[in-house]
């Protein structure tokens, strides 16, 4: 474990494919870090494997199931059809470990103060909170109570500043999910919102308790839980393919923006810069989203567009100097020599908003497309070219361009997301007077409006709790 939390990934899968397990657990915890280590370089279809193994011998972990759909969201490994269907396995088991609550103390009545809860390990310096946080800042708090349940024992000022904001706040890291739930239903909450999906320390499984009247899933990422007690799954219009049901077993609930974002202070200290290409007289691409979302074909869709641009460069952000390794590698193979790629592995956050003013065009994953290091590029100038499939994990490039007038960017196809990059390598005095009014443009727009995002998501919650009002005791 040392050894994967320090990014040394070749090093921890040699010493764990070395490792005896003399027992089942051993087993498990022996299967789950190999997957672990394995999606870190970028081999998603074998990381998924180790974690099936793992499953295999404990069928019933329901921690372990979630951390494994948490993995296979990075991949495109699965059909939609299968990724939906072990979600709805996910969402059987956890139902037959609960007992839901059937009756509830508070009142149908449509109008009143309600309190909504929110659940959530990342209360604290994370990218959740860019949009959590302006949310409390502009709520109407005489009409919506907020109350926090943070399952997560790390704390720093993120944390109190969420914490000054909340009107109640509970820290239940040390309480199993029934005892979660219990706490919820005892606080008589209204609305639970899970903030977390799959995502680490997760609790799905209170909400199969169904401790509150409403229940829903929003911004962890935009993704079905399977859990069929969840109500509904907060997204904006974007999200919905247009061809294609969305494959959620909850209920779609539309909100105008899916997010409403808010820079840290020291971000508006650093300057959107002139685009490089006008002065270096080449295109760079950039990839600043987390590696484990960059599958195999996603590096092949990429090396395509470095064959057919062959002076253009590319800058990407890696987990480890394994897969800076394995990176130079693959482009090797297909042609593309290594001083047309910069590769970088830690950087701090200043660091990492820095690279913008070396990249031309940003190129989003598929099929988790990135969400705050697409907003980040934005901010810097940078937007991306994105494939926006069926997945609603697919959709967030989408949901950030189009309220920017910026669906030129946006790709319906492999083959559609080459001829986007190529075309926008080509059309260096547009991007350059897209570069210099994208910040102003993004400040403007109802992506950064946190006063009209929160009566927006107001009037949603108070409609998701008129029609349970509507329809309760029936």
């Amino acid at each position: 474990n040392l050894y994967c939390e320090n990014n040394l990934v070749e090093e921890a899968l040699q010493l764990l494919q070395e490792a005896v397990a003399d027992t089942p657990q051993e087993q498990v915890r022996l299967y789950k870090t190999l997957g672990v280590s394995l999606q870190k370089l970028g081999r998603g279809k074998e990381s998924l494997a180790f974690m099936q193994r793992a499953l295999a011998l404990m069928p019933d972990n329901s921690e372990l199931f979630s951390n494994y759909l948490f993995m296979a969201t990075y991949t495109d490994e699965l059909s939609d059809a299968e990724w939906l269907a072990q979600h709805q396995q996910y969402g059987a088991m956890v139902a037959r470990q609960a007992q839901a609550f059937s009756r509830f103390a508070q009142s149908a009545e449509p109008q009143r103060r309600l309190k909504l809860g929110f659940v959530s390990a990342d209360f604290r310096t994370h990218s959740v909170n860019y949009f959590f946080e302006p949310l409390l800042q502009a709520l109407d708090q005489q009409q919506l109570e907020v109350v926090c349940y943070y399952t997560d024992t790390q704390r720093d000022e993120v944390t109190a500043r969420l914490q000054a904001l909340a009107s109640g706040w509970h820290d239940v890291a040390g309480l199993s999910n029934e005892a979660l739930a219990r706490q919820i239903h005892q606080d008589r909450i209204d609305i639970l919102i899970d903030l977390g999906v799959h995502s680490p320390k997760n609790r799905l499984p209170a909400f199969a308790w169904r401790p509150a009247p409403v229940q829903m899933s929003w911004l962890g990422y935009p993704a079905t839980t399977g859990v069929k007690e969840i109500d509904y799954l907060l997204l904006d219009r974007y999200y919905l393919p247009a061809d294609a049901v969305l494959p959620a077993v909850e209920k779609p609930l539309l909100l105008n923006s899916y997010r409403v974002f808010q820079p840290l202070d020291d971000m508006h200290k650093l300057p959107v810069k002139p685009l490089p290409a006008l002065e270096k007289g080449y295109i760079t691409f950039g990839s600043f989203n987390d590696f484990v979302k960059i599958s195999l074909s996603q590096l092949q869709l990429w090396a395509q567009l470095l064959q057919r641009i062959p002076d253009a460069r590319l800058v990407m952000i890696v987990h480890a100097r394994e897969s800076t390794d394995y990176i130079q590698r693959f482009f090797a193979g297909h042609g593309i020599a290594a001083e047309r790629l910069m590769l970088f592995t830690k950087l701090s956050f200043s660091h990492f908003l820095q690279l913008h003013h070396y990249v031309d065009i940003a190129l989003d994953t598929y099929p988790f497309t990135g969400l705050t290091t697409c907003i980040h590029g934005l901010w810097m100038g940078v937007p991306p070219i994105t494939l926006a499939g069926s997945r609603s994990t697919s959709r967030s490039g989408l949901s950030l361009l189009a309220p920017l007038g910026l669906e030129d960017f946006v790709a319906g196809s492999a083959e559609e997301y080459l001829q986007k990059a190529e075309y926008w390598a080509t059309q260096l005095p547009r991007l350059a007077n897209i570069r210099s009014g994208l910040r102003q443009q993004l400040q403007q727009s109802p992506l950064m409006d946190g006063p009209a995002f929160a009566t927006d998501f107001a009037a949603t919650m108070r409609r998701a709790w008129q029609h349970w009002c509507s329809t309760a005791g029936q």
